[in-house]
């Protein structure tokens, strides 16, 4: 029997994690989008940022600088602290113009406007939306779709 027409040869297999793995990149990136854009309906509350410094490690390509920003916040007289800008961003970018810019926006000891879950006020951001569009998930999402489709529509079709 000819292994491009089984589908159980293992080049099947291959093809359609390829699809998979394409499938749930693009999902994920959907879901992030549309998470950053739900934080634009949480409710506000001035907080305190606690700290605001710039980690730095590493030398060359490898060296990241990224904000760490620390806030505390108010919510129906229960204390919360908090670290993130964006949703999901956890201060996780090495981006120097954003660091920059993000830890001069909220230095150490002023007020801020903080945006937090009303479902779950331990959830909160500085700033809603998402801080980038998760390129690397659209084009990984978009080639393993594409190539594990091709490859399981030419496998089927005996090509």
């Amino acid at each position: 029997m000819n292994s491009k027409n089984n589908p159980r040869s293992p080049f099947h297999l291959v093809y359609s994690i390829f699809l998979l793995f394409g499938l749930f990149s693009l999902f994920t990136g959907l879901e992030r989008i549309y998470a950053g854009h739900q934080t634009k309906q949480w409710q506000t509350v001035t907080g305190k940022i606690k700290s605001s410094k710039i980690y730095d490690q590493g030398v060359g390509k490898k060296r990241i600088r990224k904000p760490i920003i620390k806030y505390i916040y108010l919510v129906n007289g229960t204390q919360y602290q908090g670290g993130s800008v964006y949703l999901g961003d956890e201060n996780s970018r090495s981006n120097l113009f954003y660091t920059n810019q993000m830890v001069d926006k909220y230095s150490a000891n002023q007020q801020a406007l903080v945006y937090y879950n009303p479902a779950a006020p331990q959830n909160s951001v500085l700033e809603t939306g998402i801080a980038e569009i998760p390129w690397p998930s659209y084009i990984f999402g978009i080639g393993f779709t594409v190539a594990g489709s091709g490859f399981l529509w030419l496998s089927k079709n005996g090509k």
